[in-house]
């Protein structure tokens, strides 16, 4: 089940690094939109079968819960945009704070394993683990939300008259 949910990981960052990097709401967007939003529910089905995460909560079943918890805040405006009126800012918004926490759920599921191999040959010591959570956890967190409330102001002025017509 560990390589279905790596080979899941990786689908759902291409496909988020896809969305960033395309205009929004072409057909492009919304094709990799639905294999990003797929892609990260199988990633939370299959993470629950991973032998790590089958006991107690710890920090990763938080962030897969509130990746699941962003998904449906981001899709939720999509489902009634005629009643929401910045319908744009609040999808944006949502969707790219769960692709955030999909990379530093990523990034230190990586680190984690390597960390732990450092540590088997005696390259690092144990007590490394809390500092590096606190990097690769809170840091890129922190940086993230920076970028999303930059880049959202961006999108606000973008889309200003697209948000106040109601859909077809």
């Amino acid at each position: 089940m560990s390589i279905i949910h790596i080979l899941v990981v990786l689908i759902a960052i291409f496909a988020g690094l896809v969305i960033c990097s395309k205009d929004k709401g072409t057909r492009k967007h919304r094709f990799w939109g639905r294999v990003y939003v797929l892609s990260v529910v199988l990633i939370i089905a299959t993470a629950f079968m991973t032998r790590e995460l089958q006991t107690g909560i710890g920090a990763y079943k938080i962030f897969i819960i509130l990746s699941l918890l962003f998904i449906a805040a981001g899709l939720y405006p999509l489902f009634f945009r005629k009643y929401i009126k910045i319908w744009v800012v609040w999808h944006y918004t949502f969707m790219l704070y769960s692709f955030l926490f999909l990379l530093i759920a990523a990034i230190t599921h990586f680190i984690d394993y390597f960390r732990d191999f450092l540590i088997s040959l005696r390259m690092i010591e144990s007590e490394a683990n809390v500092a590096s959570r606190v990097l690769f956890w809170f840091l890129p967190f922190i940086i993230g939300t920076v970028w999303i409330f930059s880049k959202k102001r961006f999108y606000e002025s973008r889309f200003r008259n697209f948000m106040m017509r109601p859909p077809k």
